[in-house]
């Protein structure tokens, strides 16, 4: 462990000294992970896992979630810029494991190869890929995962596993090229790399080092992997959604693809994911315009930004309603009182009218009369009680 950044240090005492951890260890491991003290390939190291096993208990576990990034505008908005540059021909890109996967749980690698072209991987990476297929093919009654039993269908996830990593296979000899480690690199990340590859994993240690050199950008999932590539040893990175945002706004990416990816993310508890309008749209007609998943998700996710802009939302969504077809006025009314009660809980419901109203009118002062419908629910709203 002498080779490992400061910001891991503190899970050194949860190494496990064999082969694997006790359940008890993992749910401590997983508590330190989603407190943004490891990284995916730390967590897999100590639950003594793969990374494919880990990321599958991650995305499909309804009592996990995978912390891709802070939140934060700017760490969007400089995303998008470094995105900008690769299509501008300044950079080239490395993409680890856990993003390939993700990628194909939406249905956007080939998005990935068109707007990229090739991408660079390591030979380590497609090799986590090579062993997982190993392994499951050696599971057929479906024990693969004993990852305190989040999937019911063992046989038949192994099954879907299968697939998803063949596929994937087949997608690499594609669409990446499988670029053997700089023979020379002055950073104290190649001097420490044995070191790392016990800690972090090989497959994550050498995406970082191929996308240490000049012009190359990381395309990861795994926030503080890039955290620490960032500001350890100077290297910029990306994410899936910052990735889909860039093809939305600067390459008419359609809208309808755009939302249907960042719904599954946001089902699958990817934190944090950013949430617009047409997002919560697409999530109410997932669940049938009703208050139920992945409506109630999404909505969680809402609750946790500041009140002005969660308002501001509020008041786009309610617009976006109106302006829908389907379903009929009256569901549409019940959906929109139920998803206020939601936002608002906990806060006063007057106030949270008063400023909802306000910004209703400044965004459809235009429109007179879609503006009094719309305050007219809000204030049938305000009068009726929470169920």
């Amino acid at each position: 462990w002498t080779g490992i950044p400061s910001r891991l240090r503190s899970v050194r005492k949860l190494q496990p000294s064999g082969s694997s951890a006790s359940t008890r260890l993992r749910q401590k491991i997983q508590e330190m992970y989603e407190k943004k003290k490891m990284t995916i390939g730390v967590y897999a190291k100590l639950a003594g896992f793969s990374l494919v096993k880990i990321w599958s208990k991650l995305f499909f576990d309804p009592n996990s979630f995978m912390v891709v990034a802070e939140g934060a505008g700017k760490e969007r908005e400089d995303a998008l810029r470094l995105i900008e540059s690769m299509q501008n021909g300044e950079k080239k890109v490395v993409i680890d494991a856990a993003t390939i996967m993700t990628l194909h749980a939406i249905d956007a690698l080939e998005d990935a190869s068109e707007f990229f072209g090739k991408l660079e991987i390591s030979r380590s990476t497609k090799k986590v890929f090579l062993d997982a297929l190993e392994t499951l093919q050696q599971n057929p009654e479906g024990d693969y995962f004993g990852l305190g039993g989040f999937t019911k269908d063992g046989e038949e996830f192994v099954s879907r596993e299968v697939g998803k990593v063949k596929s994937i296979l087949s997608w690499i000899d594609k669409n990446c090229v499988v670029v053997p480690l700089p023979e020379e690199n002055t950073l104290k990340l190649c001097k420490k790399r044995e070191d790392l590859y016990e800690t972090m994993g090989e497959e994550n240690i050498d995406a970082m080092l191929l996308a240490s050199r000049d012009g190359y950008l990381l395309f990861s999932d795994d926030l503080l992997l890039r955290v620490i590539a960032k500001n350890e040893y100077k290297i910029q990175g990306f994410w899936t959604q910052a990735f889909l945002m860039y093809l939305l706004y600067k390459q008419n990416y359609p809208r309808e693809n755009y939302d249907t990816a960042i719904v599954s993310l946001a089902i699958a508890r990817y934190n944090y994911t950013a949430v617009d309008e047409g997002i919560l749209l697409a999530a109410a007609r997932k669940s049938e315009w009703l208050l139920a998943e992945p409506l109630s998700t999404i909505l969680n996710i809402v609750k946790s930004s500041d009140e002005k802009s969660m308002i501001s939302l509020a008041a786009k969504f309610l617009y976006q309603m109106h302006s829908q077809v389907e379903p009929s006025n009256l569901r549409k009314d019940t959906l929109v009182i139920s998803v206020l009660n939601v936002l608002s809980s906990g806060k006063d419901r007057n106030d949270f009218a008063k400023k909802l109203i306000m910004v209703v009118r400044e965004l459809l002062k235009s429109r007179p009369l879609i503006e009094s419908a719309m305050i007219a629910l809000i204030l049938q709203w305000r009068e009726s009680k929470e169920d």
